[in-house]
C-alpha cells in the first residue's frame, strides 16, 4: 500500500513526480511541493537547509558533474586526494535515494 508523501511545508499530499521537489534538511531529505519551495524555500542558504534541489535538471547536471570529477579525482590524484574525492559520491548518493525514496513511487 503506497502511503503517499506530503509537502514538508503546507502538508499537503503530493501526487505527480513534477510537483515534487527534495531538498536536505539536517542530513534528511524533505519533500515540498514545486510551489512551496518555490515561495519560502529557494533562496535560503543556512547550514541545515540545502538551497539546491536535488531531483530535476539542475539536481541531475550537478550529480553528473560531482560524479565526473570524483571519478577523475579518483585515479588522477594521489592517497589523500582519493579520499577527498569519495566526498563527491555523497551527491550522488543524495540523489540515488531521493530517487528510489520518493520519485520512483509517484506518478510521472
Amino acid at each position: 500500500m503506497n502511503r503517499g508523501f506530503y509537502c514538508e511545508r503546507c502538508r499537503k499530499e503530493i501526487k505527480y513526480r513534477d510537483d515534487l521537489v527534495t531538498t536536505t534538511f539536517l542530513f534528511q531529505l524533505v519533500p515540498y511541493h514545486d510551489e512551496c519551495y518555490s515561495k519560502d524555500i529557494k533562496g535560503m542558504r543556512t547550514f541545515f537547509v540545502g538551497n539546491q534541489p536535488l531531483n530535476g535538471l539542475s539536481g541531475n547536471i550537478q550529480t553528473l558533474i560531482a560524479l565526473i570529477l570524483g571519478i577523475a579525482a579518483f585515479f588522477l590524484l594521489d592517497e589523500n586526494g582519493r579520499l577527498t574525492s569519495l566526498l563527491a559520491f555523497v551527491v550522488l548518493g543524495y540523489r540515488l535515494y531521493s530517487y528510489f525514496k520518493f520519485e520512483k513511487k509517484l506518478a510521472p
